[in-house]
């Protein structure tokens, strides 16, 4: 198992940051063979948790983290 770790102050520049980090955590991680698809949906999640965290709280005091354990199940039916 692969843990990236890391955290972001509360601004919305953080939001592309956090992206690119979830992005980068999934293609470095070892034996990671998740599709195109896959990567962006994570992306996607991403954006809208980070935009979210932002929005809701005062900016100036916010910090955000993810804790990013990667795990993606592909089977064929």
């Amino acid at each position: 198992m692969t843990v990236a770790f890391t955290s972001f102050p509360g601004l919305p520049a953080s939001v592309a940051a956090a992206r690119r980090f979830v992005v980068g955590a999934v293609r470095l991680c070892p034996r990671s063979t998740a599709p195109d698809e896959v990567v962006e949906r994570a992306e996607l999640i991403t954006s809208e948790l980070a935009t979210n965290a932002i929005r809701h709280v005062r900016h100036e005091v916010a910090r955000f983290q993810w804790l990013h354990r990667m795990e993606v199940l592909i089977r064929a039916m």
